[in-house]
């Protein structure tokens, strides 16, 4: 059933997340779920909502479908900003009328796309909370820095996901569906997202290692200059 297209994908992360928690518990016992849980949480979340979309797909899951209408609104508003004449209009998706509630884009009265939440990014968001979460928990930092590296990951995936539908308004009024459209839509546009979300945990180790520097020489150069 093309509901059910990607349902050996989500069976395969959950599986690998089992795995994962196997060998762990195995390896290192109980105490080894808080120290390495960032890899199997990050497969389990990816798991679990890729499952979610092959259940309710094309935005029938409502309460992931809520914060995915914010986001196309806020892109339709940029992309006015830009000179594109765009509109919403909520309704039954296109795509089988029989499935999903979502918002639809138009580009001068023209349908573009329906934007389920799958589409819209809302799953990267969920993932960079889940993530974070375990991230954050580990690392030695004070609440105020951790909350800071909290909501600065969360704004710039947000934007990201609107970066992304924007992307996709372009390539459609320019070239259509075509094959650049379903690359971009199903691969790189998710690339972007996970490799954001993979790479932010660096920056914040990296920036945190070149702080502490910039404080050891500044105190460094204090104890130097004053008498």
């Amino acid at each position: 059933m093309e509901i059910f297209f990607h349902a050996p994908l989500s069976i395969e992360y959950l599986a690998f997340a089992a795995f994962f928690f196997l060998i762990i518990f195995l390896q290192y016992g109980s105490d080894g779920f808080r120290r390495l849980l960032l890899a199997p949480a990050f497969l389990t979340a990816i798991g679990i909502i890729y499952t979610i979309d092959n259940l309710y797909p094309y935005g029938q899951f409502t309460p992931f479908q809520i914060p995915a209408i914010v986001t196309v609104t806020i892109a339709s508003s940029l992309l006015n900003l830009m000179g594109y004449q765009t509109s919403i209009k909520y309704a039954m998706c296109k795509l089988n009328p029989q499935l999903g509630w979502a918002p639809d884009l138009f580009y001068n009265s023209r349908y573009v796309f329906t934007a389920a939440w799958s589409c819209s990014g809302v799953e990267s968001l969920i993932i960079c909370t889940l993530f974070m979460l375990v991230f954050l928990r580990e690392i030695e930092a004070s609440r105020t820095r951790k909350i800071t590296y909290f909501v600065l990951g969360a704004v710039v995936t947000y934007f990201i996901n609107m970066g992304r539908i924007i992307a996709l308004f372009m390539i459609v009024i320019s070239s259509g569906y075509c094959e650049e459209f379903w690359r971009f839509h199903n691969f790189y546009g998710q690339l972007i997202l996970m490799s954001w979300i993979a790479v932010y945990p660096l920056l914040i180790m990296k920036g945190g290692v070149i702080i502490n520097k910039i404080k050891f020489l500044a105190k460094i150069l204090k104890s130097c200059l004053l008498p």
